[in-house]
């Protein structure tokens, strides 16, 4: 061995030495933790004081036509008679939810629901242009859970000018100026079997008729924008008076207004008021004879007797067979 090597050996086991000298000590444990006491809670907390956003929309309920036992059936008729092509909706009805169905009626206008269900429901039928056919009242009922019904509807037809009329007062009131509008639209059936009416702005118009008014505004006028005409006339007699408007020139149509009626009685504010039943009318007195202080009388006239005053000293009241004087 030589030299060098034995001085690394050396210096070796000095440093194992002096390391093992340093790991004699003990190390003290750490200190155990602390003790925390546990809460517990049965309390519920109250969330009904939490206000909730609104969220846009509605509940829904879905509803069901079918399948079921019951069925409807029926023809669609006209002002010309069945109509073919035409719609028919039948809508059943649960509280604010429903279920529907459309169905075309045959060349013969009849239309038929099989195997639905029992509960409420809502027919309506329509045909719209160039037919313009609507039903405007829909036909509500109750069907059976195994019936068989027949419900046969009738449309009118929907079409081109027409006209509607109000009055103000209503009734008029004979010899008192009223304010007579009338609307003028074109009418025309949707799709969806809804009558719907434009407005004739300018359209011209004029007020003519056999009833006993008099007009106090021009006569003929156009309408407004929103197709408007208005007049103030005068209504000279009680009952119904015919009166007309005549549109563009060439179509006329009757106005159905209320009768005239006669104005109110004008009552006297000097007049005495009506006597009820059973109450007696009411009477004037004679006035108190005047006497002087202290020393009048004042005597109450009974019937069947006569009473003398004298002038500003003397009351004299005059009983059957007895006679009373006021002293001086």
């Amino acid at each position: 061995m030589t030299p060098r090597l034995r001085l690394r050996l050396c210096l070796l086991t000095a440093l194992v030495t002096a390391v093992g000298a340093c790991t004699t000590a003990e190390v003290e444990p750490l200190p155990p933790p602390k003790k925390v006491p546990v809460t517990t809670t049965t309390t519920a907390i109250d969330f009904s004081a939490v206000g909730l956003p609104g969220v846009p929309g509605r509940t829904t309920t879905t509803v069901a036509l079918g399948p079921g036992r019951a069925s409807l059936s029926g023809t669609l008729a006209g002002p010309d008679g069945p109509v073919s092509g035409g719609v028919v909706r039948v809508e059943r009805l649960v509280g604010e939810g429903r279920a529907s169905i459309e169905v075309t009626t045959g060349p013969d206008g009849r239309y038929s629901v099989p195997k639905i269900l029992g509960g409420r429901y809502r027919v309506r039928g329509w045909k719209a242009a160039p037919d313009n056919l609507a039903l405007l009242e829909p036909v509500v009922f109750f069907l059976e859970g195994s019936e068989r019904r027949v419900v046969d509807l009738t449309v009118s037809r929907y079409q081109g000018l027409a006209v509607s009329a109000a009055i103000a007062p209503d009734p008029p009131v004979v010899g008192e100026v009223s304010s007579l509008v009338v609307q003028l639209v074109d009418q025309a059936v949707d799709a969806s079997g809804i009558v719907r009416a434009t407005p004739l702005p300018a359209t011209p118009a004029e007020l003519t008729g056999s009833g006993d008014w008099r007009l106090q505004s021009p006569n003929p006028v156009s309408a407004d924008s929103s197709g408007r005409v208005r007049w103030l006339l005068e209504c000279r007699r009680v009952g119904t008076q015919p009166i007309a408007v005549v549109v563009s020139g060439s179509a006329t149509f009757n106005l159905d207004l209320p009768a005239c009626v006669a104005p109110p009685p004008i009552e006297d504010p000097a007049a005495p008021g009506p006597t009820a039943p059973g109450s007696s009318s009411p009477t004037t007195r004679p006035p108190s004879p005047t006497t002087r202080p202290a020393t009048a009388t004042t005597t109450t006239a009974r019937p069947a007797t006569t009473t003398t005053a004298r002038p500003a000293t003397t009351s004299t009241t005059s009983r059957p067979a007895t006679t009373t004087t006021a002293p001086r």
